[in-house]
């Protein structure tokens, strides 16, 4: 258990080195905190508020379809990216570079899950997410098809 915890500890320190350094833009703090819930496959909220007031965590550069979609195929497009999100809640993820977001009660950070790999990217690859830009209704569908 104690094994356990320090490799945990460890790996925490390397991933937020790792982040610090690969994001030559980065000026904001790096965290570690437990996501609690996820809103969608963009927004999640943590176990601690990260900057004062704030304890939601919106994913920085990545766009996932809408919860609140105007059509059926960006509905369910939304439904798979949180579903794909939702596998980190319980887990403890490393927030990079954290912001305050547009939004009162969220920051917009980089999001390291507890296998290294970006979250961002991951969503990407899997064809639920696109890299963040101004979009309509339904054109989420359309540009991951």
């Amino acid at each position: 258990m104690i094994a356990d915890r320090y490799i945990w500890q460890v790996a925490t320190v390397v991933v937020a080195l790792l982040l610090s350094q690969s994001a030559a833009h980065a000026n904001g703090p790096t965290v570690a905190a437990r996501i609690l819930s996820c809103y969608d496959g963009d927004t999640c909220t943590v176990d601690r508020y990260i900057l004062p007031g704030r304890n939601r965590v919106r994913l920085r550069n990545a766009d996932t379809a809408e919860i609140e979609a105007h059509c059926a195929a960006e509905k369910r497009l939304a439904l798979q990216a949180k579903a794909f999100t939702s596998r980190l809640v319980g887990k403890v993820v490393t927030l990079g570079d954290v912001q305050v977001d547009k939004y009162a009660k969220r920051v917009d950070a980089f999001v390291i899950m507890p296998d290294g790999r970006d979250l961002r990217q991951a969503l990407i690859a899997a064809g639920l997410a696109r890299p963040l830009q101004r979009r309509s209704p339904c054109r989420m569908v359309r540009a991951v098809d």
